[in-house]
């Protein structure tokens, strides 16, 4: 029942090897996250074939919500400015 090392030296080892093994978890999910906005990217580009710039720009409206990016302004800034002015 004797352990050659203190405690604290194993708290300390056990503590590293957990922050490896959670850092090396989160590496693994952000790849997997990049990978399949890529290939949602991918998909919905060769689905709609964009031609022309508007195209594009409704390419870039579809998937920017679908992938989460601009998570809270999803549109343009101009379409806020051209609301504004219509009001007006």
């Amino acid at each position: 029942m004797t352990n050659s090392k203190p405690p604290k030296d194993r708290e300390e080892k056990e503590q590293e090897e957990w922050y490896e093994r959670t850092r090396s978890q989160i590496i693994l999910f952000a790849v997997g996250i990049a990978l399949f906005g890529l290939a949602l990217g991918l998909i919905l580009d060769w689905y709609i074939d964009p031609q022309t710039s508007t195209q594009k720009k409704d390419l870039e409206r579809i998937s920017k919500p679908a992938l989460g990016l601009g998570g809270s302004r999803a549109r343009s800034p101009n379409e806020g400015n051209q609301r504004r002015i219509r009001s007006a």
